[in-house]
């Protein structure tokens, strides 16, 4: 994570996504990305979980 608007997601942080069915782009490793989600799942496992994730290029 590089940057984000919630402040429950800090900089350098590994954050996990279930993407929705059809995301705007497919996501490769190693790529910059906007991901837009719907909430952040409040107790998850891993960590820092995003839900009904969509991606977006970021540079269009």
């Amino acid at each position: 994570m590089t940057s984000s608007t919630n402040s429950d997601i800090k900089e350098g942080e590994t954050i996990y996504c279930e993407l929705i069915a059809t995301p705007k782009v497919d996501p490769k490793v190693g790529r910059e990305y906007v991901f837009k989600a719907r909430n952040l799942h409040p107790a998850h496992a891993k960590g820092k979980y995003l839900l009904e994730t969509d991606v977006m290029d970021l540079v269009r």
